[in-house]
């Protein structure tokens, strides 16, 4: 990972302690091609998943990736040309079924080229209380590395030992930074990435409902992307781009099948930790969690699943009003646009829709599968759409008022003056546009054309930006404003230069599995992996891996003459699209290139995109 130089030190620092923090080198769970094993049970061989060690939603109780073994197990690992003050982060558990008996133990032990490293033992008999059934932390020096050795006993009355895990392994390198004060000349920085947004239905965005005031305020007084995209169509690989600024191809994530963010990258969070600055991040995504390595570089991480942004929103205001002078970094991930849709009785009055529960709550994409299945008719499926459609604008409605409930607290707080606000998604959302709904299949501008507002001392006034941009760029702009230098590359939005870069760079996306659909004809069929290039006033799909043979395409579109990309003109362009194509492997080349090694996704990541809708029951 790369450094970042401190804020100006003209100011001086902020009362409290230091900032501390790692820097990631990397990650043993991401190694299990070279984990040897050396001893286990026979029929049950050390492998990675996630493992929950109690109930409840405690951060020391939540499931983490780990090596799941059952003792006596010994695996180990070569660590070779680490820096000097490297450590093992590592947290122990036993799975939470495993408390049982009158008495039991297990022992972990770590020894490096021999030498004892760690020591820790768990108590696993059935008496055990819920706050001891959890993840036990531990750090410990490994300076250049060696052989690292991992083992587990136990010893107890129960005649099968319990499952048990290492979970965390990455090697990482501490840092303590001073604390730094905030000012109009050293801003704080808030970043809002609405899950699944998507541009066109706000206000300042063209659309015809009053959905976003809020929003519509910051655009018209700082700088607004007209044509901003996100890397992906769906959560993982869209966020990661936001936190490290890196297309898919380079963080890996929704192009291999991995869902973890790599510990070695810089991530914003980290990045302005090194700097100094106070962090914290609020999801209530579950895929950004702290098990997928999202809370890497937050002080602060709070992840509540579902949960309705106004049901959580006072535990922002909170932290906003006791952060103090101190310079922050504050990541809010709220997923009320996100089905099912939820909106409040107030916004959906604000917006003109009159609730029913015609169609019930997995309103979308269950009722275009039972289309496609032949199990209803085309006018409820139209009616459902139609809804689902205004209740998502009413979900708009609602986070655009949270959004001014953030603004009025950093004002409250004397911060409203010296702090950068920016706002984009993850991805965007399909009603039918292409006869799909929901996203994560498809690189339609309804999948990835999406917002990006940025506000606040150092952002030009009242500017648009009207290239194609991709929001990952989010990244470098906002480490510009704040002062810091940008290790992993990119533009700076804000720059008045900015745009022959933009111009000559293009935007890309991906999908991971593409999707295509008829829906006249209720045909639907999965594809391989889907990529597109936005090239000035032309976006070229291409879907030239699919499974099942046969469906392989490039469809061009003029985004001058059909911005809803209905028509496709690429027979008319043959050249033009070798040309995009060939732009796109060299783009995929490029990423893997430099891509770090990378965590598997685990049965238990794949089952909760299955809940979500973004795999089917039967994929693996």
């Amino acid at each position: 990972g790369g450094g970042a130089d401190p804020s100006p030190a003209s100011a001086p620092p902020a009362p409290g302690p230091p900032v501390l923090g790692h820097v990631g080198v990397t990650s043993l769970l991401a190694m299990a091609d070279r984990m040897r094993v050396d001893a286990a049970p026979e029929g049950f061989e050390p492998q990675i998943r996630h493992m929950r060690p109690g109930a409840g939603h405690a951060p020391e109780r939540e499931p983490l990736p780990c090596i799941q073994l059952r003792p006596p197990s010994t695996v180990s690992f070569t660590l070779k040309d680490l820096p000097a003050d490297a450590v093992l982060q590592v947290a122990v558990a036993v799975r939470r079924n495993g408390y049982r008996g009158a008495k039991g133990a297990v022992t972990f032990r770590g020894t490096l080229d021999g030498s004892p490293l760690f020591e820790q033992v768990v108590d696993c008999a059935g008496d055990v209380p819920e706050d001891g059934r959890r993840w036990y932390e531990l750090e410990v020096p490994v300076g250049r590395g060696g052989e690292l050795v991992l083992a587990t006993s136990y010893e107890g009355a129960y005649h099968a030992p319990p499952i048990v895990g290492f979970g965390r392994l990455r090697i990482a390198v501490p840092f303590e930074s001073p604390r730094q004060r905030s000012g109009v000349d050293a801003p704080n920085v808030v970043l809002v990435v609405i899950d699944t947004l998507r541009a066109d239905r706000l206000s300042c965005y063209g659309h015809g409902r009053a959905t976003s005031p809020t929003i519509d305020r910051l655009a018209a007084e700082g700088l607004r992307c007209e044509r901003a995209y996100a890397s992906s169509s769906w959560t993982i690989p869209g966020t990661a781009s936001v936190l490290t600024g890196l297309p898919p191809p380079a963080h890996g994530l929704g192009v291999e099948d991995s869902n973890y963010l790599p510990d070695r990258l810089d991530t914003l969070p980290r990045l302005f930790a090194q700097a100094g600055f106070v962090t914290a991040g609020f999801t209530t995504n579950p895929l950004v969690d702290g098990s997928r390595n999202f809370d890497q570089g937050f002080a602060t991480f709070v992840n509540e699943p579902w949960v309705p942004t106004p049901d959580v929103i006072e535990e922002v205001e909170e932290w906003i009003a006791g952060v103090g002078p101190s310079r922050f970094f504050l990541y809010l991930h709220p997923t009320d646009p996100h089905a099912p849709y939820r909106a409040s009785p107030e916004s959906m009055a604000r917006q003109g829709v009159t609730p029913t529960d015609e169609f019930g709550q997995e309103l979308l994409p269950t009722t275009l599968n039972r289309w496609f299945a032949g199990d209803v008719e085309r006018a409820f499926v139209e009616r459902a759409v139609s809804y689902a459609s205004d209740v998502y604008d009413a979900e708009i409605d609602l986070i655009d008022e949270m959004l001014g409930r953030v603004l009025h607290a950093l004002d409250a707080a004397g911060h409203g003056e010296d702090t950068i606000v920016c706002i984009t998604s993850d991805h965007g959302e399909e009603f039918l546009d292409h006869d799909l709904v929901s996203h994560f299949n498809q690189l339609y501008p309804e999948s990835v054309h999406v917002p990006l507002v940025l506000w606040g001392p150092g952002v030009p006034r009242g500017e648009v930006v009207p290239l194609p941009v991709e929001n990952r760029h989010v990244a470098p702009t906002l480490l510009a404003l704040a002062g810091l230098e940008a290790p992993m590359g990119g533009v700076d939005l804000t720059r008045a230069d900015a745009a022959p870069v933009l111009e000559a760079g293009g935007v890309f996306a991906t999908a991971g599995k593409g999707r295509r659909a008829v829906f006249e004809t209720r045909e639907s069929i999965d594809l391989g992996p889907m990529h597109t290039l936005v090239d000035g006033r032309w976006q070229l799909i291409t879907c030239g891996e699919t499974k099942p043979p046969g469906h392989e395409f490039d469809l061009l579109f003029d985004l001058e003459a059909d911005p809803a990309c209905r028509t496709d003109v690429a027979a008319q362009h043959p050249a033009r699209v070798e040309a995009m194509r060939a732009r796109i492997e060299t783009w995929l080349e490029e990423g893997a290139a430099v891509r770090p090694d990378l965590l598997p996704t685990t049965q238990e990541t794949r089952e909760l995109m299955q809940g979500i809708g973004y795999l089917g029951e039967d994929e693996e």
